[in-house]
């Protein structure tokens, strides 16, 4: 009986082991999903930015315009809304859905994959131990290796199966959100450059019509853009 205690014991450590080694792929595989959450949250980020600065860009060729043809301009004028402007809110709040959708199915994937992994541990583990059981008990042989070892050789195998195939499913379901969060992030690189360009083109707009150097501007856009920060 002891013989098959001790080979019970090493069967069970080597099931630990392998469930182990499956926990680490999932948790690699988890760190990949949030490194690619934070690069969205930073993009999102300097996509605002430049957009605020553009906004501001606008308001003052609207403003310089109104003070070149107006002989009485109005002290305080009021920039009026713009189709442009209303499309630019949209496309972001569009954005912000479209990334706040991607954070909640890699939440809910990260969960998943974690629950699975759990499960396929408990699974094997009971496996195991019944296979065991089975085999000693119709052996009627409490040293005999050999029935020992086949029954744990099979447990092993059964086991191993159905981490492998947990594995697996995970494996494809993390390639999947890999898959569409590049696909998000090249969307996000496209905005950031069209939002920069926007931004060179207005600059170059105002140089060209008050003749104002473009330092000065830059730390004036940046000033009233920390401003309209502050104020939010």
């Amino acid at each position: 009986m002891e013989h098959a205690k001790a080979a019970l014991e090493a069967e069970l450590r080597a099931v630990k082991l392998e469930l182990e080694e499956s926990r680490a792929a999932a948790n690699g595989a988890e760190e990949s999903l949030r490194s690619l959450s934070e690069a969205y949250n930073g993009l999102e980020a300097e996509v605002f930015r430049h957009e605020e600065e553009n906004r501001f860009l606008r308001r003052r060729l609207e403003t310089s315009g109104g003070d070149a043809t107006n002989p009485n301009p109005n002290p305080n004028p009021t920039p009026a809304p713009t189709s442009e402007a209303d499309l630019a809110a949209a496309r972001e709040e569009g954005r912000r859905a479209a990334i706040a959708e991607m954070a909640g199915r890699i939440e809910e994937a990260e969960e998943a994959a974690a629950a699975d992994v759990v499960a396929a541990e408990e699974r094997g583990r009971r496996s195991a131990v019944a296979e065991f059981a089975a085999k000693l008990d119709t052996s009627g042989m409490d040293d005999d290796v050999g029935a020992v070892a086949a029954a744990r050789e099979e447990g092993r195998r059964e086991g191993a199966a159905d981490l492998a195939r947990v594995v697996e499913e995970k494996d494809a379901e993390a390639a999947e959100a890999a898959e569409r969060a590049e696909s998000e992030l090249n969307d996000l690189l496209v905005c950031l450059g069209q939002e920069e360009s926007k931004k060179e083109a207005l600059l170059q707009r105002l140089i060209e019509r008050h003749g104002e150097d473009e330092a000065e501007l830059e730390e004036l856009m940046d000033a009233c853009v920390a401003e309209e920060d502050d104020d939010a």
